[in-house]
């Protein structure tokens, strides 16, 4: 997965506001994770990443049952954070915790640059 961290890292740099990125599977587990966030506060994004993918499986649930279909993205926005969940392919989702001050739709038009190649590293 050393390519995992090298798509990451190239996807942190382009995100200012990024604070951490990680993969995470259907379990929750994480991937590959980068991070500008000191030793130690790791595990918080590693527990966004768990959480966020709990938060867009049940949404994509009640989407689904709602008739909305799949959802294509979910934003948690706190007064402080924003954690961005992006699906990849089946069972595996992105997972950008960036600072208030991030632009959602900036956010989202940089990682739709990365799926393809993340999806296709996935596949591999």
């Amino acid at each position: 997965f050393m390519a995992f961290r090298v798509i990451l890292e190239q996807l942190l740099t382009e995100i200012p506001a990024a604070l951490g990125i990680v993969i995470v599977d259907w379990e929750g587990e994480a991937v590959e994770q980068v991070s500008r966030l000191h030793k130690g506060e790791d595990q918080q994004l590693l527990l966004l990443g768990a959480h966020g993918g709990i938060f867009y499986n049940r949404g994509n649930e009640i989407s689904s049952r709602t008739g909305g279909g799949s959802l294509v993205e979910i934003t948690m926005h706190t007064a402080s954070r924003k954690v961005m969940v992006f699906p990849l392919v089946e069972g595996y989702l992105l997972v950008v915790h960036a600072a208030v001050a991030a632009l959602v739709p900036e956010v989202r038009g940089i990682v739709g640059r990365y799926v393809g190649r993340l999806c296709a590293e996935i596949a591999e």
